[in-house]
């Protein structure tokens, strides 16, 4: 009598699972790994650069340090034509005299790659506002790493769409704090040659 009452409780509890046959079917419906990130494709395409920086476009910009020094820099397309343009840039800071003009010459394909972000960049729209105007833009969070006191740098540029060229905004953090902004001041676009 005894060994039955063993044997019923015996029976009655759980019954007894194979485990093997569970992991299977866990590890068939396991989520995929998720893709790397891609990079975000640059905000204008070479053929929009070329139609809206022709010869004699400008562009003045406030760049303002992480001691708030203000420079004025001045960009200029001097020459351009099918396939890329030369651009003059002379900064002056504020009470001095202007530096020396830097002359480069640019394929419209390097400029558009000037934009190519990393992946991991974080790409949104947004409306932004500096001493040109308030502008629709796409804004570019990239991260650049670590500072030299561990904290993230990260970089934010924001494009007006309406306006394939300089960005509007440029704004360089490490961690919480403002180390580099460049705003646009004025744009003058002339009709003319590409």
């Amino acid at each position: 009598m005894v060994a039955w009452g063993l044997f019923v409780v015996g029976c009655s509890g759980p019954p007894v699972v194979d485990p093997a046959p569970q992991q299977q079917v866990a590890a068939a419906v396991a989520p995929e790994p998720e893709p790397p990130p891609v990079a975000p494709a640059p905000p204008f395409s070479a053929e929009q650069l070329r139609a809206a920086m022709p010869r004699g476009a400008t562009y003045e910009l406030l760049l303002t340090d992480v001691h708030d020094t203000e420079t004025s820099r001045v960009v200029e397309v001097i020459e351009a034509d099918e396939r890329g343009c030369t651009i003059r840039t002379q900064d002056r800071t504020a009470g001095g005299p202007p530096t020396p003009p830097t002359v480069v010459a640019r394929t419209w394909e390097q400029l558009r790659d000037e934009a190519a972000f990393p992946a991991g960049t974080v790409v949104t729209d947004a409306h932004t506002t500096v001493p040109a105007g308030t502008f629709r833009t796409r804004r570019y969070v990239i991260p650049r790493g670590d500072g030299p006191e561990g904290a993230p740098l990260t970089e934010r540029v924001f494009y007006d769409l309406s306006q394939p060229g300089v960005p509007v905004l440029r704004v360089t953090q490490e961690g919480d704090q403002v180390t580099g902004r460049e705003a646009l001041v004025r744009r003058v676009v002339v009709a003319g040659d590409p």
